[in-house]
């Protein structure tokens, strides 16, 4: 294997890394933080420098594509604005070859998430007993969704099959 085929496994699996971050950070803070989208904007520019930008303007224009659909629901207070940023970052690193798959895993999580967040009866806060269901009692509570944290799993198989060069 080359340097730059090993470089380019690094960096995925650093994508792999920080996406982890970002979904177990906003989980417990319901944030996403521009530092982390930032990075992980920099983690794809360096990974579509090892493939030559091939793909570039197309990812630039999926990207561009869910940044504006998560603006309009940001303008509608359903989505934060980490949130809106990490739309245009995933659909730089997603490609639009997997977006429409990433848009019905996406779509289907965040019924499920929601559903369960609904229907599910969970302990109270203070009956809770560990730190998770404590957690997912107070989302259930207050009704703010972390929506990274279902991004982040909706972009698993694509961003796999995007970087395995199946999609």
């Amino acid at each position: 294997m080359s340097a730059l085929g090993i470089l380019e496994i690094l960096i995925e699996l650093a994508c792999a890394a920080l996406l982890l971050r970002i979904a177990v950070r906003d989980f417990k803070t319901l944030t996403v933080s521009n530092a982390d989208n930032l990075a992980l904007l920099g983690l794809y520019l360096l990974w579509a420098a090892t493939r030559g930008f091939q793909d570039f303007w197309t990812d630039l224009l999926i990207g561009g594509l869910l940044f504006g659909v998560a603006l309009i629901m940001w303008l509608l207070r359903t989505l934060g604005a980490g949130d809106v940023k990490l739309y245009f970052t995933l659909g730089m690193l997603i490609g639009i070859k997997a977006s429409a798959l990433f848009v019905v895993i996406l779509l289907v999580l965040s019924f499920l998430f929601a559903a369960i967040l609904r229907w599910v009866k969970l302990p109270d806060a203070d009956q809770a007993t560990s730190p998770t269901k404590w957690r997912l009692r107070e989302i259930q509570i207050t009704g703010r969704l972390p929506y990274a944290v279902v991004m982040v799993l909706a972009a698993a198989l694509p961003l796999a099959l995007r970087f395995a060069g199946a999609a």
